[in-house]
């Protein structure tokens, strides 16, 4: 399976593998495999992931993790768009770039969960770098950004000094 991600990332130029991928399922299960075991490896535990295979997967540019490659990958985009349109307001019907404003909406949605103590996938530190960035929440009511913004940097603050304090320990 390592030669078919060689040649993978020869096509496409990144190794970043989609968990469900048509054209190889194989191989995708065998990436998700590579991540767990080395996820395993990283806690200590049980693992058949060696060192050597770690080295040779990352010397082709392996993606350990996928979900922060993305966030990054869409970030980039909405700067991109920020440059082109002079905000980060993605319309959600943005015909130039639809996986980005899929991905704009998304955001929103986890946003309105965080606010309101729901689970979701949102991070302060995600909320603080988008904001950097000049992101809008609503649209329909920009004064609800401040308030949050605020939250968010309170929480991204106490959970920096929560695991600062930890390494001392």
């Amino acid at each position: 399976r390592f030669d078919e991600l060689r040649q993978f990332k020869d096509r496409n130029g990144h190794c970043l593998i989609p968990h469900k991928f048509p054209a190889n399922p194989q191989l995708a299960r065998w990436c998700k495999r590579q991540r767990r075991q080395y996820k395993l490896m990283k806690l200590g535990q049980t693992s058949t992931m060696t060192a050597e295979r770690v080295k040779m997967l990352e010397r082709i540019g392996f993606i350990w993790d996928c979900q922060e490659a993305t966030w990054k990958e869409k970030v980039q985009e909405l700067r991109k768009y920020r440059q082109k349109h002079g905000n980060c307001e993605v319309p959600s019907n943005y015909a130039g770039n639809k996986q980005l404003a899929i991905w704009v909406k998304c955001q929103r949605r986890m946003y309105s969960l965080y606010l309101e103590g729901k689970p979701c996938s949102i991070t302060p530190e995600r909320i603080v770098e988008l904001e950097q960035e000049g992101f809008v929440w609503s649209i329909r009511n920009p004064g609800r950004k401040e308030s949050a913004s605020a939250a968010a940097m309170a929480t991204a603050a106490a959970a920096a000094a929560a695991s600062t304090s930890e390494e001392f320990i």
